[in-house]
């Protein structure tokens, strides 16, 4: 997926060699002089643990967020969860001003916010070894998003569990999934529920719980 016409937040700083999402994350927060978010820093130094609610968290901090995430390597559980379901991306909010400017949704549902977190998210599906526990909850991951989370999830033979429950996905986007983890027995659970599948996304499910 392309993402240089998104602007600023997924400019991820290459040079950047942090494998620690956490520690990363507190050493942004002060070269900018930024305060962390209470639900973002690590809880008893559980260093291996990120789960939060993605509604009230602005641009500044999604850069923050994404850039901490990129490469990590130490996580075992990420969990991000949207309360206000959201089903759609909003395609024409494609910059920082725009997403800055925007107050009706989470920003996250932006397209300048989630691709980027969709990015960060992929690269540490594919690259970290670490991770057993996947939950991306009442996101909008559909069309072009869920074909990117499905390619990282082939190329990722750790996982145990992973969660779509609320998340837009549609037949199409469970096609996807369904085909990306048809052939890795190392996945133990997977939450399909409530995600807008149809008669066609059922049979890519009863098609993968064969092959599996």
């Amino acid at each position: 997926m392309e993402m240089r016409d998104c602007g600023s937040l997924t400019s991820i700083k290459k040079s950047t060699r942090c494998r620690s999402f956490h520690f990363r994350y507190l050493e942004l927060c002060r070269s900018k002089n930024v305060t962390p978010l209470s639900d973002i820093r690590s809880k008893n130094n559980a260093t291996s643990l990120l789960d939060f609610s993605a509604d009230k968290i602005g641009v500044t901090d999604w850069g923050l967020i994404v850039e901490s995430l990129y490469y990590d390597q130490v996580l075992q559980t990420l969990a991000i969860r949207l309360r206000r379901c959201q089903p759609i991306v909003l395609e024409h909010l494609d910059t920082e001003k725009k997403a800055k400017f925007f107050r009706q949704k989470p920003c996250v549902c932006t397209k300048y916010v989630f691709t980027g977190v969709i990015e960060a998210v992929s690269k540490v599906i594919e690259l970290n070894k670490n991770l057993r526990i996947l939950c991306l909850e009442g996101l909008p991951i559909n069309d072009m998003y869920v074909e990117t989370i499905a390619k990282a999830l082939s190329a990722n033979d750790n996982l145990k569990e992973i969660s779509f429950q609320r998340s837009n996905l549609g037949d199409k986007g469970c096609e996807a999934i369904c085909n990306a983890l048809k052939y890795m027995d190392n996945v133990e659970k997977l939450n399909l529920s409530h995600c807008g599948i149809g008669v066609k996304g059922a049979e890519c499910v009863s098609e993968m719980i064969k092959v599996m």
